[in-house]
């Protein structure tokens, strides 16, 4: 798969949703492809946050860019690429961002990886490792994209059962998916939370999202999202309602195996997981997505911390930490 051209969030409406619904800056680049400005009103207001939260991830703004900056299977994409970071190195010197990210930055191969990431280093990148797995929907035979034999056995139970995905048509279901959305474990402080609630929000996302609540008798158990751009789905939006004694998450992928196929889509994106999980979450959601056959991708972010106070403070609050903090993350 090519994940320059296959990269949602340098779309249109991506950029959309930032500019107009979340009133974030833009700064548009060459081939289309933006920076979005985080945080910054902040500063200008001179409001500065100390919650747990949000220490160390707001002050001076955020400049982002997500996904491949350089199209990695272009010819001299090196040049090119150390070309984007003087260019940005232009950028940041001018509106002086507290952190500047490039995040989900999709490498293919392994010597890719080792080049982006030495380029990074010499700009004085932090590179936070991260892999995604991305999941060829054209095998015929979908079983065969399950690894996992418990998990098979678990979709085969699930199906048994009197269940129900229903997909979300209008503004008013959409409604309840997100108040479901935000009461799901880890999401009760999203950004921009009460955005979404607006139908311009609705309007632009259901561009490139389709919705989902899967109920058990009539009963609504979990949700989840799948977002389509292009010959790329992205799973997104899972969020667990009730607890139950099957793996619901599992029998929402292989209902998207054939979703997508019937839209012509071929690869489905599980979305990131850490190879070297620091809790026992992200141990539980690697080894989960872990249980599908895919190609596993690395997706790092590089981070670059231009604050004063916040960075020492950073630095030393992780040389008492086993798993230390990035930039864009919290102190504590």
């Amino acid at each position: 798969m090519d994940f320059y051209k296959n990269n949602y969030f340098q779309s249109k409406s991506f950029k959309e949703l930032n500019k107009n619904i979340f009133n974030y800056e833009i700064i548009d680049l060459p081939a289309n492809n933006f920076f979005i400005i985080r945080n910054k009103n902040n500063l200008e207001k001179k409001i500065i946050r100390f919650s747990k939260i949000e220490l160390g991830t707001e002050f001076r703004g955020i400049l982002e860019f997500i996904g491949q900056s350089v199209n990695l299977n272009s010819l001299n994409f090196e040049n090119k690429f150390i070309k984007f970071l003087d260019d940005t190195q232009k950028i940041i010197k001018k509106i002086k961002p507290g952190i500047i990210i490039f995040r989900s930055f999709e490498v293919e191969t392994d010597e890719q990886f080792l080049l982006i990431s030495k380029l990074f280093k010499n700009y004085g990148y932090l590179c936070r490792p991260w892999n995604s797995l991305v999941i060829d929907i054209n095998n015929l035979n979908k079983d065969l994209l399950i690894s996992n034999y418990n998990t098979r056995r678990e979709i085969k139970l699930i199906t048994k059962l009197n269940i129900e995905i229903e997909e979300i048509n209008n503004f008013n279901q959409y409604e309840t998916f997100m108040n479901f959305f935000f009461k799901t474990m880890r999401h009760q402080n999203y950004p921009n939370k009460d955005k979404y609630f607006k139908l311009e929000a609705w309007n632009n996302l259901s561009l490139n999202h389709n919705f989902f609540i899967l109920k058990i008798d009539g009963i609504p158990y979990s949700i989840f999202s799948v977002r389509i751009y292009k010959d790329r789905a992205y799973w997104c939006m899972v969020g667990r309602i009730r607890n139950f004694k099957y793996s619901l998450h599992a029998y929402a992928i292989d209902f998207l195996f054939d979703y997508l196929k019937k839209k012509n889509v071929s690869f489905l994106d599980l979305a990131g997981f850490n190879p070297k999980p620091r809790n026992k979450k992200e141990e539980g959601i690697k080894y989960f997505k872990q249980k599908f056959k895919g190609n596993i991708i690395n997706q790092p972010s590089f981070i670059l911390d231009n604050t004063f106070l916040i960075k020492n403070a950073r630095s030393l609050i992780n040389f008492f930490k086993k798993n230390k903090s990035f930039a864009d993350e919290p102190i504590f």
